[in-house]
């Protein structure tokens, strides 16, 4: 897997109309969730782009999504929102998804994308630190499912009920800290996200 220095993601799309890809490429687009696949190389096919940028909100997706679409990758993989929860406003997130899906359909319109929801989280087993809830999470990934459904070639993946526990939180197992994953987590999403590549 090629991966972009963080720090070098939006000079290099200064320079260059295109990232390194063809059409047999995939790329990761989204927060520090995608951004961790960096730790775990092995998970995904070798021909796989991770312009994951940890910290990042949803207004970065639209940023990189014509760069991450002109070169008519195979597919791109986007996962992004749980850091617009208590930053941007429930509009503005739906607003960058739409704009974001439709410029990857304007440059590259046979591109598949997929769309992962966001993720549980655990504040019950883990220091509650964020200020949020799944209940939240959970309008929030309709909301983004009904973005999803208004693009053609786009499709919503919802691993929830995989990753989360009975209580519908994220499972302790799969995570360090309650929101982001750990081996295992990557080990069960790579498994999920395979049919797609």
């Amino acid at each position: 897997m090629k991966r972009l220095m963080p720090a070098l993601i939006l000079i290099f799309f200064q320079v260059s109309s295109t990232v390194e890809c063809n059409a047999q490429s995939y790329v990761l687009v989204g927060d520090s969730m995608m951004y961790g696949f960096d730790n775990f190389l092995y998970m995904l096919p070798q021909d796989t782009i991770n312009l994951g940028l940890t910290m990042s909100v949803s207004s970065y997706v639209v940023q990189v999504a014509g760069s991450a679409s002109a070169s008519k990758p195979k597919a791109i993989f986007i996962e992004t929102g749980v850091n617009d929860i208590g930053k941007n406003s429930f509009e503005q997130l739906s607003a960058n998804y739409d704009l974001a899906l439709q410029t990857i359909q304007d440059v590259s319109p046979q591109t598949k994308v997929y769309v992962n929801a966001i993720f549980p989280s655990n504040f019950v087993d883990f220091p509650k630190s964020y200020d949020f809830t799944n209940s939240t999470v959970k309008t929030y990934n309709q909301e983004i499912s009904r973005i999803v459904s208004l693009h053609p070639n786009t499709t919503f993946l919802d691993f929830t009920q995989q990753f989360s526990d009975v209580l519908g939180n994220l499972r302790k197992e799969l995570s360090s800290d309650g929101l982001h994953l750990n081996r295992a987590g990557y080990e069960l999403w790579s498994s999920l996200l395979k049919p797609y590549f």
